[in-house]
């Protein structure tokens, strides 16, 4: 059984050619840059990359796949076999579980509730936490109930690692497991475990033991988890919050979420598109003929102890029924308890069944396994039964769906962009568009497969006007695609106003006016790909001269550093100005080299409000042709300018170095104001934050004298 549904799942993920939606994609581009990391770069880079991995998610979704690409190659598609590696921990978890309390029998129909379930199997198949998640919590109630109650050392030192590996993957973790810890803990001190004989009872364990199980607990958890959220865990845990709690979470939502209407709607959702309305009904219908035998015929229920167990590991399900965010998906860890239920329940009657009664029972337990299947691979065609609210068959659901088989041109439309760009050393692209199949996440991931340079940003999840509007000026090409799947109904607010400005502004020009132009290729939900060239980015160098910073010259820049900032022993910034001067920011840059510098050099600087949003971009190479071989003796001055929004009045500068090709930042040894804007290091010493205003000498031109 549990080879036919990793047979199926790798069957489904080699057949579906779908790039990744929005977190998958996320999550799927940060594997392949810490794969890339360590082949480039070692172990030791790989560390430090991954300290810094995903920043406000837990990161060990990024880090799984790295074995794997090393073993099968470097390719995205090839991370999906982490979820089968969970879906083996899983099944296995719940079979013991199932079994401890019933039977080897009741162990198998838990497994095969647990693999029909749509949510969980629509999950095995997208690169979300979600479902190794669920392997982890049910893993870790297994090994709990297998701990001998919390009494065997070597048990609790693989509880540990379980722990680790769990809140390694999502913060949210402990809330999943918590009652059943505390459930197991409180027998510890019980005068006899719940539910079993004097005779069967184990004694209290000394206070000894008791502190080496905690010792043999605590330190894989904190070798696991420690060092990653040591730097991390504010910005997690407010993520996590945000998430739940704050209006961001309401984007998700479905409204006042104590109204009986959302209340209804929730359940109905959660049960067809969570457990399936079949098993809804089974349920049910068992659950109400268990009870009335138990009451007139004195049958017994089900086991106390694992009844106990169950509730209290599906009992968080009433924070999610109640809270802002209404993703079913971050259910998926509970429902294990509801398929063991299930298998308890059925179990039961298969145990006091004539032959006959079982078979008919089997062909009733085959319903789920047709709805799999048709679901999965469309075997019925387009087929829907429902019955009332209940959804017992049907081509789609919200997780689960047939493998599309139709490929996304991303890395073709980026081969298109690349040469036909005005601008090839700023290869930086905006999306207009954010759908499940076209969006910045995507985009990004066919830039870091291709290993590309080109620079994805988005206009989805702007809320200023403004702000989107400079930003969409600071960069060279703005793509969108028209017609097709709609995108979420909570991003991209702004992107009809966006729209008119890039067609009216004066600045953009349709790439389709460019000579010998191959045409786009078409997109497989019918729309076509809209592309924009910006011919007057704002990011674009207005003066630069290069000296000789031996020599004495006019610069009072020069003579009279006004910072020092050295970037890895490579550059150094010895002058940072900046000016306001009727709504245009002028930036003036003095570089100096300590060593050769290679053409691939390039400088980011983000212009942030007093309230750190991002307003603009000023990134650009730093070295042309002529200066390949600086030296110690050679120097540069330039200055750039940007549109500001008309209330910006005062800003603040984030800057840095970085190689094109690797997008690997340098990292800054030394950060000193002489004079001037105030300097502070930023995004882990890779960067430094400017604050405070300069006046901006006037440029004089080597031998103005």
């Amino acid at each position: 059984m549990v080879f036919f549904f990793l047979g199926t799942t790798a069957l489904w993920i080699s057949r579906d050619r779908s790039p990744g939606y929005w977190d998958d994609a996320w999550y799927l581009t940060n594997s392949l840059v810490l794969y890339d990391t360590l082949i480039d770069h070692g172990p030791i880079a790989y560390w430090k990359k991954f300290l810094g991995a995903l920043e406000f998610k837990a990161p060990l979704i990024a880090v799984l796949p790295t074995p794997l690409y090393g073993l099968f190659g470097r390719h995205a598609f090839v991370a999906y076999g982490v979820n089968l590696v969970f879906m083996a921990l899983l099944f296995g978890a719940v079979y013991h579980l199932a079994r401890r309390y019933s039977s080897p029998r009741s162990g198998l129909v838990a497994v095969y509730v647990t693999a029909t379930m749509p949510l969980l199997y629509g999950l095995s198949r997208q690169y979300l936490v979600e479902y190794g998640l669920t392997a982890l919590v049910a893993a870790t109630v297994c090994c709990l109930v297998e701990s001998r109650w919390l009494r065997d050392t070597h048990k609790a030192c693989c509880l540990g690692v379980l722990f680790g590996l769990g809140l390694m993957m999502k913060v949210t973790f402990p809330l999943y497991v918590f009652l059943p810890f505390c459930f197991v803990a409180i027998r510890i001190f019980a005068p006899e475990p719940i539910g079993m004989s004097p005779s069967n009872a184990h004694p209290r364990p000394a206070r000894s033991s008791l502190l080496m199980w905690f010792l043999a607990f605590v330190a894989p958890l904190a070798l696991i988890a420690l060092p990653w959220y040591g730097r991390n865990w504010r910005k997690t845990l407010d993520h996590a919050f945000r998430s739940g709690f704050s209006p961001m979470a309401d984007q998700y939502g479905m409204g006042d979420p104590f109204s009986l209407s959302v209340v209804w709607g929730y359940l109905t959702h959660w049960v067809n598109d969570g457990i399936s309305g079949a098993y809804f009904l089974l349920l049910m219908v068992l659950a109400g003929i268990a009870l009335w035998y138990k009451i007139r015929m004195g049958r017994p229920g089900l086991p106390s102890e694992g009844r106990t167990l169950v509730l209290l590991w599906f009992l968080p399900f009433l924070m999610f029924l109640f809270g802002r965010n209404k993703d079913i998906r971050f259910t998926a860890p509970l429902l294990p308890a509801v398929a063991i239920l299930i298998a308890w329940i059925a179990d039961s009657f298969l145990s006091s069944m004539t032959r006959w009664g079982r078979l008919a029972f089997s062909f009733l337990f085959a319903f789920p396994l047709l709805a799999y299947l048709h679901t999965s691979f469309g075997l019925l065609g387009n087929t829907r039964l429902v019955w009332g609210d209940l959804v017992l068959l049907a081509p789609r659901l919200s997780h689960a769906r047939p493998p599309d088989r139709q490929v996304w041109p991303h890395q073709e439309i980026l081969d298109v962009l690349r040469d036909y760009s005005p601008f090839p050393e700023e290869r930086a692209v905006m999306l207009g568009s954010d759908t499940a199949h076209f969006n910045a996440n995507n985009f990004e991931l066919a830039v870091v497969e291709g290993l590309d340079s080109f620079r994805i940003t988005t206009s989805a999840y702007e809320e200023d006007l403004a702000s989107l509007l400079n930003a969409v000026n600071s960069i060279p090409t703005f793509v969108y695609k028209e017609g097709g799947e709609p995108g979420p109904r909570f991003t991209n607010r702004l992107f009809k106003p966006l729209l008119e400005d890039v067609q009216n502004g004066g600045k953009f020009v349709h790439l389709s006016i460019y000579p010998l132009l191959p045409g786009l290729p078409s997109l497989p939900d019918g729309s076509k790909v809209v592309v924009y060239q910006n011919r007057y980015p704002n990011s674009a160098v207005l003066e630069r001269y290069n000296f000789d910073a031996g020599v004495t010259s006019h610069y009072c820049e020069i003579e009279k550093p006004t910072c020092t900032v050295s970037f890895s022993n490579l550059m150094k910034l010895t002058g940072l100005s900046f000016v306001i001067e009727r709504q245009w920011l002028r930036v003036s840059y003095t570089w100096s080299s300590t060593k050769k510098v290679d053409p691939d050099l390039f400088c980011f600087t983000h212009i942030l409000d007093d309230q750190g949003r991002v307003l603009g971009y000023l990134d650009h190479s730093i070295p042309e042709e002529p200066v390949m071989g600086w030296n110690e003796a050679w120097g540069a001055r330039e200055i750039l300018r940007y549109r500001l929004p008309d209330n910006a009045n005062q800003v603040q500068l984030r800057l840095g170095l970085f190689r094109k090709s690797s997008g690997e930042r340098f990292r800054i040894q030394e950060a000193q104001s002489l004079r001037g804007a105030k300097l502070s290091l930023t995004d882990e010493g890779t960067a430094i934050l400017a604050t405070g205003m300069t006046a901006l000498p006037p440029m004089r031109p080597p031998g103005d004298g």
